[in-house]
């Protein structure tokens, strides 16, 4: 805007000057109305020199500020790019770090599921296959454990309906007769 202004302060300037030189002079002209155009022509060059003396302290004015405004973002940049820099370490850190704890735990989870199956084999085999073999204990089933006659199969029958009070009466009576 400010060059606008100025080249058209030389536009006209030049158009006076132009215009000054083609002009013929009645002869009946006084010499006063021929200087009164040349102070005109000097007040303008000299306000067209104040006007660009005045832009140009308004450019180099603008230009450090723009310089200024410049160097502090780009020093802002610089320490942002630090920063980021920075959480990029950061976070590789806590990726080398997550592969080392995701790899220990799956390991661990390995292991306990190993474990637990050998566990559950060791509970199955107790169970199942490590479990003797049931024998008839009872005395009421003896009989088919043993070939015997009826009759000892039916003394059987009795002697383990007895409890174990009579039982023990009856031992206490046999020792007392063998000891007397």
């Amino acid at each position: 805007m400010i060059l606008k202004m100025i080249f058209y302060i030389f536009r006209v300037l030049i158009l006076i000057i132009i215009t000054e030189g083609s002009r013929v002079q009645p002869p009946y002209a006084s010499k006063s109305a021929d200087h009164v155009p040349s102070i005109l022509i000097e007040n303008l060059i000299q306000s067209s020199k104040t006007q660009l003396e005045q832009s140009k302290t308004l450019i180099d004015n603008h230009y450090d500020k723009i310089k200024t405004h410049v160097e502090e973002t780009v020093k802002s940049i610089d320490n942002h790019r630090e920063r980021i820099d920075n959480h990029s370490k950061q976070l590789d850190k806590h990726k080398n770090i997550l592969k080392f704890v995701y790899s220990v735990f799956s390991l661990v989870l390995v292991v306990l599921i190993l474990l637990l199956i050998v566990i559950l084999i060791c509970i199955l085999k107790k169970w199942f296959v490590c479990k003797p073999k049931r024998r008839a204990t009872s005395n009421s089933l003896s009989f088919l454990a043993r070939p015997g006659t009826a009759n000892e199969r039916v003394a059987k029958q009795e002697i383990s309906t007895v409890d174990n009070f009579t039982l023990t009466n009856a031992i206490a009576a046999v020792l007392a007769e063998k000891l007397s």
